[in-house]
């Protein structure tokens, strides 16, 4: 079953069908780079990765993901990042929120977050500098890139709601 959903947001039209997102704009298609981001929960702990230095926002805490390759959902592309980034295996469950920024080179970057549980593995970081699982009462006391600190917001907003459980 297909399903469809549109969405307009700042300027960008977004056509989900299924787990896979179309994005259009006038003259920037070209400069919009889509990116996925796994909040991975274990025993009310959250996984944060630590860029390393000498890259872009280094030494700040992310929650892992990377790159929607053409043709990949957002759901496949977590699971090879995550993979590829930490060797271990993950079930992506729901959308949490979507963040939009101008990175320094000018692209534009539109992040999804969502929700993960580990279904095999353990995480080690390959490509960061550190990870560590933060309890949710110290989620705000970590220096987190910006669009990752909104996605913090929401979780703490959305505490104890069905989403977390």
């Amino acid at each position: 079953m297909l399903i469809f959903s549109e969405v307009i947001l700042n300027n960008f039209f977004f056509l989900f069908k299924n787990d896979k997102i179309e994005t259009k704009r006038d003259s920037d298609m070209v400069n919009v780079i889509e990116v996925v981001a796994a909040v991975i929960v274990k025993e009310n702990k959250f996984l944060a990765a630590k860029r390393k230095p000498g890259h872009y926002l280094s030494d700040k805490w992310e929650f892992p993901g990377g790159k929607i390759e053409p043709g990949e959902t957002c759901a496949d592309a977590l699971k090879r990042e995550i993979k590829e980034e930490f060797g271990c295996d993950i079930e992506v469950e729901d959308h949490i929120h979507t963040a939009e920024y101008v990175a320094v080179t000018g692209k534009r970057i539109v992040l999804h977050f969502y929700r993960c549980h580990l279904r095999a593995g353990l995480p080690e970081p390959r490509e960061h500098a550190a990870i560590t699982w933060v309890d949710e009462s110290r989620l705000t006391q970590i220096p987190w890139a910006p669009a990752d600190f909104e996605a913090v917001n929401i979780i703490i907003k959305n505490k104890g709601k069905e989403l977390w459980i």
